[in-house]
């Protein structure tokens, strides 16, 4: 039996080069690489290294190198056949097989053929959109900020509005009436007659992962229908294993060590263009487990973003129940939903890139998603409200049920008790809520005690009331440089600075607005915009806030060297100068802070 001739090139981009080398060497990752002791030569120290990115392996003790199917052959004792069998054997892969040479001559033809046409179609949309039919196109992208490079780095193009342009030119060009039907762009009618698939759109070009084209998506321009149109599948395009933009992305991945999986082609290029470049899309259908697997085998993390109105929620539902099955403890899915109806095109240009990188960052695990997903279809919105054991039998069942499908033994095993501690967190707030008490139920996903958190958050008000405090600084702290402990509020702060410094002024709307982009949780957003009554200048209130804030740090720096005492020589002046210079700087602190309140009270 015979493979096709680029069947090994499949195997190298389908299977990482450390999934084949830890079944021989145990690896431990190094930042971008991995490591581990030469299979090839003796060694105690480590030399051997595995670069998933760029697909190979080296040894700088012996300086073996190779990638898969020299690893195979060199371990397994095997020649280049007998190894590509076992790695498609080994990961489940189909191996092509070509009964004779005239056959496979034929196929490898009639493929270079298939890629030229989809090739000439690609240039011709291409040159339509810088054509004066194109210029309506040509606007609508410009306007949404790409410029003339970016849009030749997508390739984007214009289709005509009309039926004869496209398969006119190939025609033209030498391309038979099967060759046309089968590249996904050209139908026919019922009277059997050719048609262009693609009339009035903004074409986005959908490539392999050797960067070839292999099909089209279409935005309509104008109020046609559908909005979007996608080539028909083809031997070259499966609409439910391919995805947009994946080559590109594919090196972003790997350096941020996660992908972000959009809904639309226009999502993903306008988050590349605003340095988000570790994007890619469906084409056209919701999320598939072949395309999850697909990202899974370039990275262990995929953050899920999906638009804020009705159509992203039933998105998030179906997702979810596609993932369960594929999960596994070093394969997870985080979630973001973004605020006000945007989708990730709006979002990154009405707030920008760090706005955006906040929301990545504190993106919800699947298994909190599922949880507020199931507890808001029930009507569940405050689980410190009083809730009836009849929905909370039903969220139990449902999450159950969810729960059931994860195949992964461990994940199944945690999914499991997560979600039993929370059901049973719900009912001790409920107990606690009954009781005559003027205390509040503690919530048990937002519970702040810390008082360094309190101040963190009580300098968040003070900022958003009264812009210009962002710059004030004394020899004791500067606003602008004060590090929080808290990271997301932190991460809230960093955002605040940005959005002060670009925007000159702004009224409570827009601070609603932009609390409500940060996903901030409903509890700290009423808090920082609550107004306060006091007669006390906010910049006074800044300056003790600040104070104490600092005190608290300083605090927690002299506890932990008091409590390291024992563990070191009392003699060491090293030791007792530091904790001396803590104890004068708390105390000094201590009678900034008496002074500044006893000359308001």
């Amino acid at each position: 039996m015979q493979f096709s001739q680029d069947f090994p090139d499949e195997l190298r981009l389908q299977i990482q080069t450390s999934e084949v080398v830890s079944k021989k060497v145990a690896l431990k990752q190094k930042g971008k690489e991995y490591g581990g002791l030469c299979p090839f030569h003796n060694e105690k120290t480590p030399s051997f290294t595995v670069n998933n990115q760029k697909g190979f392996y080296h040894c700088f003790g012996c300086g073996q190198h190779g990638d898969i199917i020299s690893f195979v052959m060199k371990t397994e004792g095997l020649n280049f056949k007998e190894a590509i069998f076992k790695l498609a054997n080994d990961f489940n892969i189909p191996v092509p097989i070509v009964k004779a040479q005239n056959q496979e001559n034929e196929e490898q033809n009639q493929l270079k053929k298939q890629y030229l046409i989809l090739e000439k179609i690609c240039e011709f949309f291409e040159k339509n959109l810088f054509d004066y039919a194109g210029q309506s196109a040509l606007n609508y992208i410009q306007n949404r900020g790409l410029s003339v490079q970016n849009i030749k780095k997508f390739r984007l193009g214009f289709a005509p509005d009309n039926y004869n342009s496209l398969h006119s030119y190939l025609t033209k060009s030498g391309f038979n009436e099967k060759e046309l039907l089968e590249s996904g762009a050209v139908g026919k009618n019922q009277n059997g007659q050719l048609y262009d698939k693609f009339r009035n759109r903004l074409i986005f070009p959908i490539l392999d992962k050797k960067d070839r084209v292999i099909a089209y998506g279409g935005r309509i321009l104008g109020d046609g229908q559908p909005k979007y149109l996608n080539s028909s599948e083809t031997p070259l395009f499966k609409k439910g294993s391919n995805l947009y933009n994946y080559s590109s992305a594919r090196k972003s991945v790997y350096d941020q060590k996660f992908a972000v999986l959009v809904e639309g082609y226009m999502d993903v290029v306008s988050l590349a263009i605003n340095g988000v470049e570790n994007a890619v899309a469906p084409l056209g259908t919701a999320i598939t487990q072949n395309q999850l697997l697909e990202l899974f085998k370039i990275t262990n993390d995929i953050v899920i973003c999906l638009d804020g109105d009705a159509a992203g929620q039933n998105a998030m539902n179906r997702v979810i129940e596609t993932a369960l099955p594929i999960i596994k403890f070093n394969k997870i899915l985080r979630f973001v939903i973004l605020p006000g109806n945007l989708d990730p095109d709006d979002f990154i240009r009405q707030n920008g890139q760090k706005s955006f990188q906040n929301l990545l960052i504190n993106a919800k695990n699947l298994s909190e998603t599922l949880f507020q997903f199931e507890s808001k279809k029930l009507g569940i919105l405050d689980l410190e409200s009083k809730i009836a054991p009849e929905k909370k039998a039903a969220l139990e069942n449902i999450l159950m049920e969810k729960t059931a499908l994860i195949t992964d033994a461990n994940s199944k095993k945690y999914f499991t008790q997560y979600y039993k501690n929370l059901l049973f967190e719900i009912g001790k707030i409920q107990i606690n809520y009954t009781k005559k008490t003027t205390t509040k139920p503690p919530s048990i996903l937002h519970e702040k005690l810390d008082p360094e958190f309190l101040y963190e958050q009580s300098i968040l008000a003070l900022l958003i009331q009264e812009p210009k405090l962002i710059d004030y600084q004394d020899s004791y702290c500067n606003i602008r440089q004060l590090d929080f402990g808290d990271e997301s509020l932190s991460n809230i702060k960093e955002s605040l600075i940005d959005f002060i410094d670009k925007k000159n002024d702004y009224n409570s709307h827009d601070l609603s607005d932009f609390l409500d982009n940060l996903l901030i949780d409903p509890e700290i957003k009423a808090k920082v915009l609550r107004k306060s009554k006091s007669p006390i200048s906010n910049e006074v209130k800044l300056k003790i806030l600040a104070l104490k804030h600092h005190h608290c740090q300083v605090s927690k720096q002299y506890k932990e060297i008091l409590s390291k005492i024992d563990d070191f020589d009392t003699s060491n002046s090293s030791i007792s100068g530091r904790q001396k210079e803590l104890f004068d700087h708390k105390t000094e602190l201590e009678r900034a802070i008496l002074e500044l309140e006893s000359n308001i009270t």
